[in-house]
């Protein structure tokens, strides 16, 4: 038997900054949540995701027994990673880092490069 699905709560797409310079980072969370969304037809996914200790994460896909956190960031430094290292061992989560540098400007070559990232 399928398991019901409230769609008003199955996926929350927001954006969180309309500048734009964050056009790309917005375009690819967007395709992040198609392509989980196609992989993983009953999950949740949420974007701009608040956690237990206030921190917002870019894209949250909650699969019931499992949650994927994933960051997209365009700049990464040391301090950043090892910010997010502490969050990870203080609330028991892993999360993914998307390095948006990396990534091109063309949306399908953005599909592409994502299945590097992506679990």
């Amino acid at each position: 038997m399928r398991p019901l699905i409230n769609y008003r709560e199955h996926c929350k797409v927001r954006i969180r900054n309309s500048d734009p310079s964050f056009d790309q980072h917005e375009v690819v969370k967007l395709i992040i949540c198609l392509l989980y969304a196609r992989k993983y037809r009953f999950a949740g996914i949420y974007t701009e995701q608040e956690l237990i200790n206030g921190n917002i994460v870019d894209v949250m896909i909650d699969l019931g027994q499992e949650k994927i956190y994933i960051e997209i960031q365009k700049e990464i430094s040391s301090k950043w990673l090892e910010s997010i290292k502490d969050r990870d061992l203080e609330l028991d989560i892993n999360t993914l880092v998307i390095p948006l540098k990396k990534l091109s400007y063309n949306i399908n070559n953005i599909k592409k490069e994502l299945g590097d990232y992506l679990v």
